[in-house]
Order: structure tokens, then sequence, then C-alpha cells
């Protein structure tokens, strides 16, 4: 039922049920801290999150996901400082980092435009054998283009390919964009006509980079044809549109 109230975005709910839990001397698992602390990182609400890992600390079980939860709360907010933190406590209590962390930090790291150490860390676990995934592969792609780094965001797509991992959504739009930026229109649309045929839907912000492409471009009858399929997808116009 915690884990059901914390999907729900019902946190308080969530924890009278652990107090309840507490006050007929149940002891709850480290599934039950995870959770609590996963929905008080969704919440923002960082103090009861460390209060509740301390917690886990002091009793001897905390673990890895533990550790990855707050971490991603911390980055969440920017929080760089207080996420390496918790990576060194999880070196020094030999706690294993796995893809995850790295991912998680990763991508905390290119939301600060921290780019040089992100690539470290991409390379760090690399070393370790943890292998990256879609995720951590769309943040650093997503890293260089917003630097400007075209070449190494094609770089980095091509690679993530050429080793099986299939793009997602949100790395079809990161490319989409930088293509279109570029003024790569034939390969923009060819990724656009790719993630379609994948089955997986296009976000307004994509359909944003081509139309604006379009509209350099003075090519106003495909941009208009852009604007029904997004009508007729549900899509609503922005202010950026």
């Amino acid at each position: 039922m915690i884990n059901g109230y914390c999907k729900l975005g019902n946190v308080t709910e969530a924890f009278r049920l652990y107090d309840e839990m507490l006050s007929r001397g149940l002891l709850p698992d480290s599934f039950v801290f995870n959770t609590l602390i996963d929905g008080c990182c969704k919440e923002g609400n960082l103090e009861n999150a460390q209060d509740l890992f301390h917690k886990m600390v002091q009793d001897g079980f905390a673990t890895t996901l533990s550790f990855n939860t707050l971490i991603d709360g911390f980055c969440k907010l920017g929080k760089l400082k207080e996420a390496n933190g918790l990576l060194e406590d999880m070196i020094e209590q030999q706690i294993m980092l796995n893809e995850m962390t790295y991912t998680i930090l990763i991508d905390g790291l290119i939301k600060e435009w921290k780019l040089e150490e992100a690539t470290q860390l991409f390379l760090e676990m690399q070393e370790k054998n943890l292998v990256p995934n879609a995720i951590t592969y769309t943040s650093l792609i997503d890293g260089q283009s917003r630097r400007g780094n075209t070449a190494e965001a094609f770089a980095l797509f091509e690679e993530m390919v050429a080793k099986g991992i299939k793009p997602d959504e949100v790395t079809y739009g990161v490319m989409i964009h930088t293509d279109s930026r570029e003024g790569n229109l034939i390969e923009a649309f060819r990724l656009r006509n790719e993630t379609l045929g994948e089955g997986m839907s296009m976000s307004g912000t994509a359909y944003n980079s081509l139309i604006d492409a379009l509209c350099k471009k003075g090519d106003f009858h495909e941009v208009l044809k852009l604007l029904n399929k997004m009508v007729e997808r549900g899509i609503r116009a922005d202010v950026a549109t």
C-alpha cells in the first residue's frame, strides 16, 4: 500500500502507513525505505529522504538502489556536491556502483553544463565494464549538441547504434533538433520517419525544430504539412511553434 500511495504522489498517506507499521512493532524492510525515499525525492523533500536514508545506513541495509535514488534526487535539484558526496560514501562503504549510478550522475552533470566531468564518468564506467544504456548516451549526445559539438553528438549516436543500443523517443528528439539546427533536413526527416516507423511518438519540441529549420529555408508548404501532422497526432502548438 505504501508503494501504491507513493506512485499516486500521496507521500503523506504513505508516511501515515509507515508510522502505523512502527507503532505496531513492524520493522520496514529496504523495499519500504527505498519506496519512501523515492517518493520524498519526487516531491523535492530531500530532508525527509535523507532522514530515512541515514536510518537505513545506521541499520546496515542501505543498498545501491537507496544511494541511486537519493543521488538522483540531489541531481534533479542541481545539488551536485551532495550527489558526489554520496558517490564517495558508496565507494568508501564498498557499495556496488552500477550503470544507473553513473547514468544518474552523468545526466545531472550535463544539466549543469559540466560536459567534461560527465564524459570522464562515461569513460570510467566503461573501464569498469559497465554498459551505458540509451539514457546515458542520450544525456551525452544532448550535452555535446547544446555545447555546439555537432560532430561529437553524431559520433556518439553512431556509436550507440553500432553497439546495438536502441535509441528512444528522447534520443531521436535530440538528434532531430541537432540535425535541424545544422540545416541537415534530409537526415532530420529520415530520423523523424524512423521514429514514427518504430511506433514512437514525436514531441512538440522535435516538431518545432523541424518547423524552425523549414522556415529558415523558406519552405512554408512543408511547414503547413507538419502543422497539420501535429494536429492529427494531438500535439498542440506552443509559443515556440
